[in-house]
This record gives structure tokens, C-alpha cells and sequence, in this order.
């Protein structure tokens, strides 16, 4: 009876142990934005075709870049929605810009209301 109990206690603990994190699972099709880059253009404090660039570190970490300003700031990101907020920290400046990968693509509004679209380049 013993070795039943501690039987079924083995298989209830591998069971569980091997259970998948749904919530950071990256869905079929869905994009892992750790350790990627991105790159595209838009409008970025009222100027025109700025280049833009942000690369997505691990812990993260996120540099980014308005041609020619380097910043950085940090990222929260879903896999399961593919989506996320990437935030610019300088000083006292703070600048939320949600953002969504979707089709391959990342959708991002530096300025409000003024999306642009990067592509993945690494």
C-alpha cells in the first residue's frame, strides 16, 4: 500500500511538472521579441521618415534609437497576445508607447496617433 501511495505521488509530481505555462507560451505564427531588432521609419516628434530602431534585450532591457538619438528604457511583453509597452526613460522623462507584433510586423505609436510599422531585422 506503501509503495501504491508513493507511486501515485511520483506520477502526480512529474504529471504536474511537466504541465506547460500557457502564458508564456508563443502562439503558432506569434514572434519571441527577447534578444530581436527592429527597424523602420515614421514620424517621430512632428519631423518626418525618422529612422527608427529598437532592439529588445533580455531582463527587459531596451535601446532604441531616433535617428541620430540613442536612448534606452525598458519592455514588458506577452507572448501569448504578442503584445507589449516599451517605455523611454530619460531623467524625469518617461514615454509609454504600446506596441503589438502582428503578421511578423511590429506596430508601434511613438507619437500618439501616429503608428508606424518596423520590421524585424535580427
Amino acid at each position: 500500500m506503501r509503495s501504491l501511495i508513493l507511486a501515485l505521488f511520483i506520477g502526480l509530481v512529474g504529471f504536474t511538472s511537466c504541465s506547460k505555462d500557457e502564458e508564456n507560451e508563443v502562439p503558432e505564427g506569434g514572434v519571441e521579441v527577447e534578444n530581436t531588432t527592429w527597424q523602420g521609419s515614421g514620424i517621430v516628434g512632428g519631423a518626418e521618415n525618422v529612422k527608427v530602431t529598437l532592439q529588445f534585450m533580455s531582463d527587459g532591457v531596451l535601446k532604441g534609437r531616433y535617428e541620430p538619438n540613442p536612448w534606452s528604457g525598458t519592455y514588458s511583453f506577452n507572448k501569448k497576445t504578442q503584445k507589449g509597452v516599451a517605455i523611454e526613460v530619460d531623467g524625469d522623462f518617461k514615454l509609454e508607447m504600446p506596441f503589438e507584433i502582428k503578421d511578423g510586423l511590429l506596430h508601434i505609436s511613438i507619437d500618439p496617433g501616429r503608428p508606424m510599422t518596423l520590421k524585424k531585422i535580427k
